[in-house]
C-alpha cells in the first residue's frame, strides 16, 4: 500500500514537471513566433509541443 503510495506520488510529481517544462516550451515558442513568425521554428516547436504532450498522456495513464 505504501509502495503504491509512494509510486503515485513519484507519477504525479513527474507529470507536474512535464507539465511546467510544456508550459514553457509553449509560452517561449509563443514570444519567438511573434517577434519573428517564420516557419521553420514554429515546425521546429509544434514537434516539441506534440511529443512532450504524448509523453504527458503516456505517463498520467
Amino acid at each position: 500500500m505504501a509502495i503504491n503510495f509512494v509510486f503515485l506520488f513519484f507519477i504525479h510529481k513527474i507529470s507536474c514537471q512535464i507539465f511546467r517544462i510544456y508550459f514553457k516550451v509553449l509560452f517561449s515558442s509563443f514570444k519567438t513566433f511573434i517577434i519573428k513568425p517564420s516557419p521553420a521554428p514554429a515546425t521546429n516547436t509544434i514537434k516539441i509541443i506534440s511529443a512532450i504532450s504524448r509523453a504527458v498522456i503516456f505517463y498520467s495513464r
